[in-house]
């Protein structure tokens, strides 16, 4: 069931940009499922109290709630495609959102709305294989960090191998291509983990910008992509 292309096709139609009754039903089960792994990543971080987060496919905003909580003098940011999930984790964060803690926005990682070297820290759970074209969107994330900034990529498995192409979804082969695709866009690694939730196993890998200004070429090549788009 894992690999077939039908659940694949479930996961990417339910959970990619989630609208309508059935996107608020997939609210409601990311915010149940992806609690702990959210929480065990935030943790992974180590944040200072004044770090400006990013979370890229923030869902019904239950990471960006773990995120506040943590950063009282700091800024989090959030963009996710759904305008389901968009009303779903305002309304989660509703005070921090009135108060300019929070800044959520719907839109896609191929198109980050936000200056060079804007965040500290960027994370995406369970999101990054979803997205597209998936290495443009992370030369995008590389764009907004500051230099030395990191990058937490996590999943759970079941999500990992629903989202992975058939016969590609077991955690060493996701991690190996994630490790691959973070490097490509110009990502250094830092560290990896394996970890057991209630809600089954997971891994993150956090990866770094390194120093220097941002690649000339790449900025030709975002600029190129977001003129195909329209």
């Amino acid at each position: 069931m894992w690999q077939s292309e039908r659940f694949h096709q479930f996961l990417r139609t339910r959970f990619g940009q989630p609208k309508g009754w059935s996107g608020r039903v997939a609210g409601l089960l990311l915010a149940a499922m992806n609690g702990e792994l959210n929480r065990r990543a935030v943790d992974a971080l180590g944040l200072a109290s004044t770090a400006r987060v990013l979370e890229v496919g923030y869902g019904p905003g239950v990471g960006i709630a773990a995120l506040l909580a943590r950063l009282p003098e700091g800024r989090v940011a959030g963009i996710d495609p759904s305008v389901e999930m968009l009303r779903q984790a305002t309304g989660r964060n509703r005070e921090a959102v009135d108060r300019g803690r929070a800044d959520l926005r719907e839109g896609l990682a191929a198109a980050l709305p936000w200056p060079d070297g804007s965040f500290d820290v960027a994370l995406s759970l369970n999101s990054v294989l979803f997205w597209q074209p998936l290495g443009p969107s992370l030369r995008e994330v590389l764009r907004v960090l500051r230099p030395g900034g990191r990058f937490l990529v996590g999943y759970h498995e079941w999500a990992a191998r629903g989202q992975a192409a058939p016969g590609e979804g077991s955690m060493d082969s996701v991690d190996a291509r994630l490790r691959a695709l973070l490097s490509e866009a110009g990502f250094r690694p830092v560290a990896s983990e394996r970890v057991r939730l209630r809600t089954g196993r997971g891994m993150w890998v956090i990866v770094e910008r390194p120093a220097g200004p941002y690649p000339p070429y790449a900025r030709r090549e975002l600029s190129a992509n977001s003129s195909e788009r329209g």
